[in-house]
C-alpha cells in the first residue's frame, strides 16, 4: 500500500511541476487532487505516521511548486512573458526630463489647485501641483521643483511670510 501513496504523491508533484510550464489549471489542479488522495491514503493505512507523512508531503508540494518556478522563466511559454532586452539611454531610450528652467518663474494661477491645477507662466498653461496646500485661482505662485512632467509650485505670499519670519 505505500507503493501507491508513493507513486500518487510523485504524480501530483509532477503535475503541478508540469502546470507552471503548461498552465491551463488542469494539470496543478489535477496534481493537487493526488496530493491529497496520497495524503489521505497514508494517514489511512498508517495513522501512527500521520504528522511525517503530512510534512513529508507539504514539503515535497512546496519543493514542486519552486522547482516549477525555475522551470517558468526558461519555458517557451515562459519566455514570451518576459521582456527579452532592455532600453538603454544609449540607444534613445530616455525619461521625460523636463524644462528645469522653470524653476524660480512665476505664474498666475488659472484652475485652483487641489493640489493639481493649471497655472500661466506668461503665455503658456502648464499642469501643477502645489507642495500640499490648496490654492485658489488667481494666486501668484512659485516654481519650486520640476521633476519630468511634473511642476511644483508653492504661493508667493507663503514664501514672503516665511522669509519675513
Amino acid at each position: 500500500m505505500i507503493w501507491w501513496v508513493i507513486i500518487l504523491f510523485a504524480a501530483g508533484a509532477t503535475l503541478i511541476t508540469v502546470e507552471f510550464v503548461v498552465p491551463g489549471g488542469i494539470c496543478g489542479t489535477a496534481g493537487a487532487l493526488l496530493i491529497i488522495v496520497s495524503a489521505v491514503m497514508g494517514c489511512y493505512h498508517y495513522p501512527e505516521y500521520w504528522l511525517p507523512i503530512l510534512m513529508l508531503e507539504f514539503l515535497g508540494t512546496i519543493c514542486s511548486v519552486l522547482l516549477g518556478m525555475f522551470l517558468l522563466p526558461r519555458s517557451p511559454f515562459g519566455k514570451l512573458l518576459m521582456l527579452g532586452n532592455t532600453q538603454k539611454a544609449e540607444e534613445g531610450w530616455v525619461n521625460e526630463t523636463g524644462n528645469t528652467d522653470l524653476v524660480g518663474k512665476s505664474g498666475t494661477v488659472v484652475t485652483p489647485l487641489r493640489p493639481a491645477g493649471t497655472v500661466e507662466f506668461g503665455t503658456e498653461r502648464l499642469q501643477a501641483v502645489s507642495e500640499g496646500a490648496f490654492i485658489e485661482s488667481g494666486a501668484v505662485v512659485r516654481v519650486i521643483e520640476v521633476h519630468g512632467n511634473r511642476i511644483v509650485v508653492e504661493q508667493v505670499e507663503q514664501t514672503q511670510a516665511n522669509a519675513n519670519a
